[in-house]
């Protein structure tokens, strides 16, 4: 189900009864699934028989049942996709009034958290790194996007990690950060760090809730780079966060 233009890095992460689908004996594809309020992009692999977990069932038109393992599917972003990116992360991270999510920054910077040139020039700058998207597969819309890049000695860096605040309380942040933690530990990584804003304790705290450990680690808060915004406060940084994996 891919393209030499369009590659997906799909990573188990639960089962999912599908009903309605015609019977396969064994193979692969994408399917629609109804999981949060919204018709989400996946992976999948069908079988039957006994080798696939099962919380549910794929019902055939022989009887016969097959068991199936689902993927999130992140897609690798190309130059066409930088715009939708940023105005996500964007609205994410300093969105204001009734868009915006639990994520925000805006009472500590205001302005955008990022742009297409500041994109465009990281992925330049480091070639390695990757720029991951989820989309609905229904109607194509922007879901989620992070970053991911190797950093050697077995350490990756994830960051801009944001999905649309309207679906945010639906678990989506979560499958979307372990699709992103098995895509780094695929390419080598043992370990995961991200940096998150000082004050953003709740954030913070959310990380560690996925097993993210302060480190004790702290980076300036670039004061003198009017893209990533505009500070509200004088006593910014950054701390670091890892994680095994």
């Amino acid at each position: 189900m891919t393209s030499e233009s369009t590659r997906f890095l799909g990573q188990p992460r639960e089962t999912k009864p599908i009903f309605g689908l015609d019977c396969w004996a064994s193979g692969r594809g994408v399917a629609s699934i109804w999981v949060g309020g919204v018709t989400n992009s996946y992976f999948i692999k069908v079988g039957v028989g006994l080798s696939f977990v099962a919380l549910g069932s794929l019902s055939c038109g022989a009887g016969r049942v097959g068991y199936i393992r689902v993927f999130m599917v992140l897609q690798v972003a190309a130059e066409s996709d930088l715009g939708e990116i940023v105005d996500l992360a964007n609205l994410a991270f300093r969105g204001i009034g009734a868009s915006a999510g639990w994520t925000v920054e805006t009472d500590f910077i205001e302005g955008e958290r990022t742009n297409v040139s500041m994109l465009r020039e990281e992925l330049a700058a480091h070639p390695d790194a990757r720029l991951l998207m989820y989309r609905d597969q229904h109607d194509g819309s922007l879901l989620g996007s992070v970053w991911l890049e190797p950093l050697g000695d077995e350490a990756w860096y994830l960051g801009l990690l944001n999905v649309r605040p309207q679906l945010q309380g639906r678990q989506l942040g979560r499958r979307l950060l372990a699709a992103a933690e098995r895509s780094a530990k695929e390419g080598g990584a043992r370990r995961i760090r991200i940096s998150v804003l000082n004050v953003s304790y709740t954030l913070i705290a959310w990380y560690e809730r996925r097993g993210y450990v302060l480190t004790g680690e702290t980076k300036p808060f670039p004061y003198d780079d009017e893209r990533v915004g505009r500070p509200l406060r004088d006593d910014l940084s950054l701390v670091m966060l890892e994680k095994a994996v």
